[in-house]
């Protein structure tokens, strides 16, 4: 029929983006963390905060850490160790694809002592990622794990530790399955109410947001230019009445979804 025949030109497209300044496009690999009888990914790069990190930068070059994968811009992965609720820069190595241990006496000559460089200049709360991800983003640091913990450092000295728990409050499969959407929106379109006025081409544009009240906020962000088409395409997008809300470190997750509705 034409009903069916302009319901099968109805396509959703989700582009997944995030509030968050997004500064590497790819997921990196963290720094390491050594805590007791644990080793850690740590979600942090406390090298990265020193006043002279510009210099230190073309030291690492010179010793041969240059970033060769874009799982790691830094170049480096560098490896930290907390004793006595002091942190410790113990290592360097260049990035995952080469790896070269760096001479940490030539790249901060006159701080090490005993093998290691207390991290004085470190005021920062570091992140350290625990158990399976549970949300995977790809850019920088942004995936959420099943826990995470806070370690709070003022000029090298750990003041408190905050534990985690990373969890889902509700989770009806839009992000992993976007055709779920899709389905949803082809039910609740009025096709006999659009089908007379269907232009060659209309298209409505919607940015979905998680809320605590599981009902996800929906804002037009570009009209089709029709007042049919309009309130016909937020009315079917209203009617979830559940959303994905994901809560890290105590938050909701603010990632939001632009969906184009297309007619």
């Amino acid at each position: 029929s034409q009903i069916y025949r302009r319901m099968k030109r109805l396509f959703v497209i989700l582009v997944l983006f995030s509030t968050i300044p997004r500064v590497h496009a790819t997921a990196q690999a963290g720094d390491v963390l050594i805590w007791g009888k644990d080793t850690s990914w740590l979600f942090s790069n406390p090298l990265e905060l020193r006043r002279d990190i510009d210099s230190i930068r073309e030291r690492l070059e010179e010793m041969g850490a240059m970033w060769t994968s874009t799982a790691c811009w830094r170049g480096y992965i560098a490896t930290w160790e907390i004793i006595d609720n002091e942190l410790y820069l113990v290592n360097i190595e260049s990035d995952l694809s080469d790896t070269i241990e760096i001479n940490l006496e030539k790249l901060l000559p006159g701080e090490v002592i005993n093998g290691r460089v207390r991290a004085s200049w470190v005021t920062d709360t570091l992140i350290v990622p625990r158990g399976e991800c549970i949300f995977y983003v790809h850019s920088g640091y942004q995936s959420v794990y099943e826990k995470e913990s806070e370690i709070i450092v003022q000029e090298g000295n750990v003041v408190k530790r905050v534990d985690w728990n990373n969890y889902w409050a509700c989770r009806p499969g839009y992000w992993e399955n976007p055709e779920l959407l899709k389905d949803f929106i082809y039910g609740h379109i009025d096709w006999g109410k659009v089908a007379a006025n269907t232009p060659e081409r209309a298209r409505v544009v919607f940015c979905i947001i998680p809320s605590e009240e599981i009902k996800p906020v929906v804002k037009i962000i570009r009209s089709s230019g029709s007042t049919i088409f309009d309130e016909e395409a937020m009315k079917a997008v209203q009617m979830l009445e559940e959303w994905e809300t994901l809560y890290q470190r105590g938050k909701l997750f603010r990632q939001s979804w632009v969906v184009p509705v297309i007619f």
